[in-house]
């Protein structure tokens, strides 16, 4: 009697163990069934990726324009259904720039197939035009830094304010994320345009008020187009705190004895290492080819720091690029001392006779890929040094088909040696604020 009294509680204690042990029957899972793990914005697409719980069968997103808690899915602006292992999604539906856009995640589960329950509610704003081209060109920046740390970088641009917000009330405040990711400013026209034209004194009075702020805080390097018999040549006025360089427009004075014998603040000792210590340098913008008579004149020249084409021919279908031997062979002032090499690549246009453009395209404009852009265009002819060369092509710079054509050249500038790069043509955001929606237009900078 006395062992079953011992053996009855140690019996109740393993049968109570046991049911406290058991799990009920369906277990109550506190983990979210739909979890946003990664979101990216440009000027006219979302990319969002997700992950879903054990439960989920099946994901559905609907897209709306108006910030509302969605608990019924409708179907309408549908996007599904994704199952699991697919998690990621592509809005490219024509989205509007710089507008918010309202997306919620509705799912099934295994148990309940038919019953659409809503999840998670994300909310994006796409880009504007400006903060595409900062998105860009920070994208290509981190991309080059990740082939080569020995790389510095210089945005090229007509209009200063691309490194400026704008406020409601006027006033204007760096851009801090890419100013502290380059080295230099190249403004392009300063003074006077490619065409000879004194710069449009809106223009001009602009960029001099924002000149006098970043001159404080980069190297500022300024272009102007004369010929060397241009009467208007006394009146480029020098900028303190700002290196200056005429391209005399006609490319045989390019490497004129003239030319090379006048270089401003020309020391032939100075050995520059790095863009902060350049006192002068020559830009040739690829407008021409480069044969070996024109390049044996760089070299003999005493430059501090020459700015090439990313291509030693920019104007063939071929990406034609420089021999790292070349490159290394100009990085010597005609007495040795060291000197900087740049390639210039230029982020914002495709020309017909040049890489990345297939000459198809001009008969068969449907085949163009979705980065060339139709709605804004341009005639540059009083930019051509080249007979016949007239026209080039607006792209959509945000693009991603695009930005794996610019790391293209940057894995060329990488190989060949380039102490640095110059992005230009960061000004073309102005572009697409006057574009037409209902077809191509021809813009007007302000």
């Amino acid at each position: 009697m006395f062992k079953l009294l011992l053996i009855l509680p140690i019996f109740l204690m393993v049968s109570c163990s046991k049911k406290y042990l058991e799990p009920p029957t369906k277990a109550v899972s506190n983990v979210p069934a739909v979890t946003l793990t990664q979101q990216y914005t440009s000027v006219d697409y979302a990319r969002l990726s997700f992950k879903f719980s054990s439960e989920v069968n099946m994901v559905n997103i609907i897209r709306s324009e108006i910030e509302l808690p969605r608990s019924l899915y409708d179907g309408k602006n549908h996007f599904g259904g994704f199952h699991p292992g697919q998690h990621s999604f592509l809005d490219e539906s024509n989205l509007m720039v710089d507008k918010n856009y309202y997306y919620t995640f509705f799912y099934t589960r295994f148990d309940e197939e038919n019953v659409n329950k809503p999840g998670i509610s994300v909310k994006i704003k796409t880009l504007n035009y400006q903060d595409g081209m900062h998105q860009l060109l920070l994208e290509l920046i981190e991309y080059a830094k990740s082939k080569s740390n020995a790389l510095e970088f210089a945005v090229g641009t007509t209009h200063l304010d691309v490194f400026y917000d704008q406020f409601d009330n006027g006033e204007k405040a760096l851009k801090g994320e890419l100013m502290n990711e380059i080295d230099a400013v190249f403004l392009f026209e300063y003074q006077f345009s490619k065409n000879q034209h004194a710069q449009m004194d809106n223009i001009k009075n602009a960029n001099d008020w924002m000149l006098d702020e970043l001159k404080s805080e980069k190297k500022i390097f300024a272009i102007d187009y004369l010929t060397l018999t241009s009467p208007l040549i006394n009146e480029v006025s020098p900028v303190d705190g700002v290196v200056h360089f005429i391209d005399p427009v006609e490319e045989s004075k390019l490497f004129d004895v003239e030319v090379l014998n006048n270089i401003p603040n020309n020391d032939p000792e100075l050995s520059v290492n790095v863009i902060s210590e350049v006192q002068n340098f020559a830009l040739y913008d690829g407008s021409y080819a480069l044969d070996e008579p024109e390049i044996l004149t760089i070299q003999g020249s005493s430059y501090d720091l020459i700015v090439l084409p990313v291509s030693k021919n920019s104007y063939t279908s071929e990406l034609s690029p420089w021999s790292l031997q070349k490159i290394t062979s100009l990085k010597e002032k005609s007495n040795g001392i060291n000197r900087l090499v740049y390639a210039m690549i230029d982020v914002s246009k495709v020309w017909e006779n040049g890489p990345f453009w297939n000459m198809d395209w001009n008969s068969n404009p449907e085949l163009e890929p979705d980065w060339v852009d139709i709605g804004v265009s341009k005639t540059i002819a009083d930019n051509s040094r080249i007979e016949g060369h007239d026209k080039d092509h607006y792209v959509k710079y945000w693009r991603k088909d695009w930005k794996s054509n610019m790391k293209q050249l940057i894995d060329n500038v990488v190989n060949s040696g380039f102490d640095g790069i110059v992005f230009s043509g960061a000004e073309t955001y102005k572009d697409y604020d006057c574009k037409d929606e209902n077809g191509p237009k021809i813009c007007q900078q302000p």
